[in-house]
């Protein structure tokens, strides 16, 4: 009559979707559960830091280009500074050119 009865409880916990474990496999089981939802956990948080990751990969563009910008801008001004700065010695040379012909020669002094 014991194995009727065994028989008849297993049967019973199938159709009730339940499955008779020992205490050792079940909490066995419970620790894989508890190991997979660890790494989905883990999972989870790569995810957001490879998230945060592209935040600061746009963010590192931007300022790149800003900085490209930035640097040819200061490019452009070095040239034009001198290019002005050569204008400004060829006038000067100009007008001390005017000068000596302006200005005359100061008599000489007498003894």
């Amino acid at each position: 009559m014991n194995s009727e009865a065994t028989a008849h409880s297993s049967e019973y916990a199938l159709n009730r979707r339940v499955i008779p474990v020992s205490p050792n496999s079940f909490y066995a089981y419970l620790q894989t559960v508890l190991l997979g939802l660890k790494g989905m956990r883990i999972e989870d948080s790569v995810r957001e830091v490879i998230d945060q990751l592209a935040r600061v990969h746009v963010e590192l563009n931007k300022f790149c280009e800003d900085f490209r910008v930035l640097g040819n801008h200061l490019n452009n001004s070095r040239s034009k500074y001198e290019e002005a700065q050569k204008r400004l010695d060829t006038v000067s040379d100009k007008l001390a050119q005017i000068e000596g012909v302006v200005q005359p020669n100061p008599p000489p002094r007498l003894p």
